[in-house]
């Protein structure tokens, strides 16, 4: 699972499909991560080398060269 980089990958694959991206100048959606039971951000996962398989996966997609392990 990647969180970090997944919507590089989308973006990427949608513009080069022919869809306008637009950037608002101010958010408007976030994440509540002051809650009671706060759910683990990405970098305090232990992901087994998931994170490496899934960066490679976007790499291969962009057509560069594909990190060892």
């Amino acid at each position: 699972m990647i969180f970090d980089g997944e919507e590089f990958s989308m973006g990427v694959r949608a513009w080069t499909s022919g869809y306008d991206l637009y950037a608002p100048s101010k958010s408007f959606t976030y994440h509540p991560y002051n809650r009671k039971k706060r759910p683990p951000l990405f970098w305090e996962n232990q992901d087994g080398g998931r994170s490496l398989k899934s960066q490679n996966r976007i790499k291969m997609v962009l057509g560069q060269a594909l990190s060892p392990g």
